[in-house]
């Protein structure tokens, strides 16, 4: 892997220990997104934290939505 590439990754990994979702989904979303992507052993770590990143976005989302329905709710009753 090159050395831009793992610098990069490396500071997706900071972000996503750091609760900084969003930006490490920006930097792991850049890399993967490449065509064509091709899988490396070392690629595992790293997929697996798009993966985890993805899924709390997702539940960030679907929590936000469900608080802006309950509040239109309220006023509107």
């Amino acid at each position: 892997m090159e050395t831009k590439t793992q610098i990069e990754l490396e500071k997706a990994k900071e972000y996503f220990y750091q609760l900084k979702l969003i930006e490490s989904y920006n930097i792991l979303r850049r890399f993967f997104d490449r065509l064509p992507f091709k899988p490396e052993p070392q690629h595992g770590e790293y997929i697996g934290m798009f993966i985890r990143v993805l899924s709390e976005l997702g539940k960030r989302s679907e929590e936000h939505t469900s608080e802006l329905q309950s509040h239109h709710d309220l006023v509107c009753r």
